[in-house]
């Protein structure tokens, strides 16, 4: 394995960090919005239920 083999090889892992970091970014908010979305509707839930 040459020197330029592992220098490829380490690209190639750094890109995938980007964009597993790029997608994180995106998809956070998003999760995020539906956690908030998820437990306001579990709330307004509970208050009907139990009053």
């Amino acid at each position: 394995m040459g020197n330029h083999e592992k220098e490829i090889i380490k690209l190639e892992c750094k890109d995938i960090l980007a964009i597993m970091i790029a997608q994180f970014e995106i998809l956070m908010p998003l999760v995020l919005l539906f956690c908030v979305l998820f437990w306001g509707s579990f709330k307004i839930l509970a208050y009907f239920l139990l009053r």
